[in-house]
Order: C-alpha cells, then sequence, then structure tokens
C-alpha cells in the first residue's frame, strides 16, 4: 500500500510541475491599431512569440511569474512584469526618432587582388 501511496505521490508531483499556462494576447498601437510583427521574450532572451498580422499572440510557458519583452523596430520596448494573468491588451508607444544618414560600404576582392568600392548615402 505504502508503495502504491509513493508511486502516486511521485506521479502528481510531476504533473503539477509540467503544467502549462497559455498565455494570449493584442499589441496595439496609441492608436488601437493591432501591430504585426512584434517579438515577444522571456527575460530578453527566449523569443517565446511573434504577432500575427493582427497584432495577436499566443504561448505556452510553465510558470505565472516572469518578464516579457515586447519589441518592434518602429516602437519602444516594453518590459512587462507577469506576476498572474497577463492583460489582453499591450500597447507599445511609436518611436519617431528618426535616422539621419545611412553610410553603406562594400567591397570586393577579385582574383586579380584589385580593390573595388562603392559607397552611397541615403538621406532620409
Amino acid at each position: 500500500m505504502k508503495k502504491y501511496l509513493l508511486y502516486f505521490l511521485c506521479t502528481l508531483t510531476s504533473f503539477a510541475s509540467t503544467a502549462q499556462f497559455t498565455f494570449r494576447g493584442i499589441v496595439v498601437d496609441e492608436n488601437k491599431m493591432p501591430i504585426p510583427g512584434v517579438t515577444i521574450a522571456l527575460d530578453k532572451n527566449v523569443q517565446v512569440a511573434l504577432t500575427s498580422n493582427d497584432g495577436l499572440f499566443s504561448f505556452e510557458h510553465a510558470a505565472q511569474n516572469f518578464s516579457l519583452y515586447f519589441s518592434h523596430v518602429s516602437f519602444i520596448a516594453k518590459t512587462l512584469e507577469v506576476n498572474g494573468p497577463l492583460p489582453d491588451t499591450i500597447i507599445l508607444r511609436s518611436n519617431n526618432e528618426l535616422l539621419e544618414e545611412t553610410i553603406v560600404k562594400a567591397f570586393e576582392r577579385n582574383s586579380s587582388s584589385t580593390n573595388t568600392a562603392a559607397a552611397i548615402t541615403v538621406l532620409s
């Protein structure tokens, strides 16, 4: 009887430790428009989701207490500490910082050991 009780407790503990919680939501801008292509990462390291064209995301995680990092090239990155349920809507602010100038340089080395250089300046 003790052997069966011990087996039952071990099995119950293993199920509890592998429980997965599903987190769903939408990422929008200040105007409540969905943002496609937002990268969602756990603690800035492990990517867990990418938003769809409608700004929707869904992922599973074993814990309810963690931090999420939302990033997109056109928006200011946001870190959200999750201690229980995740908010349904995540709002990112636009990044209005523009680059003044971009310089692209390329070199090609061919068999005759001469270098060909090219430079392009893009003003925005």
